[in-house]
């Protein structure tokens, strides 16, 4: 035809993206009726349609209810469009049918599609189109429309003026809005993502929905920091944290992948209480001997990150406010008549006055039990170091208690 009427072939090009620029205005007429139907409530759509005069009548899809053909894969809220993937699906054959799109392997996305509608859309609402129609390809369960819609899903994206990578980000989006939701759900149910949860998240949906598995491990891991500095917060605000709560917490940071100084955010004085609470039960082991204690102070030291400096100043802090708390305790015991308890409370106290002895602090202990009175830390002393309690360190204890005279 060209030749025929003698036209150059750049006329002849340019007449006919004109043409196709023409009909795809026409085209995008449907395509927008059906993004509002898709979009809006009835109620917005009515008053939407009023002002162009048209009634929207009883149209079942006028409120984004119209079939998607999807039950059983994981849906997403708000995502509706039936007639929308029509349409969006009509433009995209009008396109190919009269091969306005060009082949090469180097073309720019511009060259490849020549005309485009997204200069007449915005991209917000461009991105939304594009977005439904993607999500509705992959998940629809009717194979039929499944593999056609997939079949043209980038050349929609395309005519809509997106290039490959915004496609992607889009995409992108609308598994993260899914798994924002399925998290939710499960975290509801369950009071935390279960590893089955973590598998469909970080293997499934990648694979099922063709995004980076970033995109979700991402996601998995900010909601479980969110969810461990809670859980760390709730911690130091019992009024007393056994080392097993530390040790469920710790097994929980690292089966995240997670760890407490780089990935939980939490302050120098968090990371502090914790490494306090988590060396108290071990400090006070008779059973560990002081090495043991002291492999179990610089483990927990190196697991939460904190320097030796802080480490060993917060170790002096936790050995005197418990030699304190521990006499304190006794003594209100024996006043009591309740021996047994004292002579426990005594036991700690011996057991935290050997340890400080190895650690080089414990001139640290002499002068932090004077709030009990000289006498009932006499009286103390003796009754302990009688008693089958006792460990045989009488020196030290009697050290710590003030009672040796220098």
């Amino acid at each position: 035809l060209r030749k025929r009427v003698g036209l150059a072939e750049e006329d002849a090009e340019r007449i006919f993206y004109r043409e196709v620029d023409k009909r795809l205005k026409l085209i995008m007429r449907g395509v927008r009726e059906a993004f509002e139907e898709a979009t809006l409530s009835k109620e917005a759509l009515a008053k939407r349609w009023r002002e162009r005069g048209k009634d929207i009548g009883e149209d079942p899809t006028a409120d984004g209810s119209g079939e998607l053909g999807f039950q059983e894969t994981p849906q997403l809220d708000g995502i509706r469009g039936s007639k929308l993937m029509v349409e969006l699906t009509k433009m995209a054959d009008f396109y190919l049918m009269n091969k306005v799109q060009r082949e090469g392997e180097h073309l720019t996305p511009d060259e490849i599609y020549p005309v485009t509608i997204g200069k007449y859309i915005e991209d917000e609402a461009k991105e939304d189109m594009f977005g439904i129609y993607v999500w509705n390809a992959i998940t629809c369960q009717d194979a039929a429309k499944k593999e056609k819609w997939d079949s043209v899903r980038g050349h929609v994206g395309g005519i809509l003026g997106l290039t490959p990578e915004q496609q992607q980000k889009v995409l992108n989006r609308m598994v993260s809005r899914w798994a924002n939701m399925y998290m939710k759900q499960q975290i509801a149910a369950k009071g935390e993502l279960a590893e089955d949860d973590v598998t469909t998240l970080t293997s499934w949906a990648p694979s099922f929905f063709g995004v980076d598995p970033e995109v979700t491990a991402d996601m998995v891991k900010a909601v479980n920091k969110n969810r461990l500095q809670s859980k760390v917060t709730q911690l130091l605000n019992k009024r007393e944290v056994s080392s097993s709560d530390l040790q469920r917490l710790r097994r929980d940071v690292e089966a995240c992948g997670l760890s407490f100084q780089k990935s939980l955010d939490l302050t120098r004085q968090q990371l502090r209480s914790l490494f306090r609470a988590e060396v108290t039960a071990a400090v006070e082991d008779p059973a560990l001997s002081d090495e043991q204690k002291l492999e179990a102070v610089r483990a927990s030291q190196g697991g939460l990150g904190l320097n030796e400096q802080d480490s060993d100043a917060e170790l002096k802090e936790l050995i005197e406010a418990r030699a304190r708390g521990c006499l304190a305790n006794a003594a209100g015991d024996l006043m009591q008549g309740n021996e047994a308890a004292a002579m426990e409370q005594m036991r700690r106290l011996e057991v935290l006055a050997k340890f400080a002895r190895d650690l080089g602090t414990d001139s640290a202990l002499v002068g932090r039990t004077s709030e009990v009175s000289m006498s009932l830390r006499k009286r103390l002393f003796d009754t302990y170091s009688s008693s089958q309690a006792a460990g045989g360190g009488f020196a030290l204890l009697a050290a710590a208690l003030g009672l040796l005279r220098s």
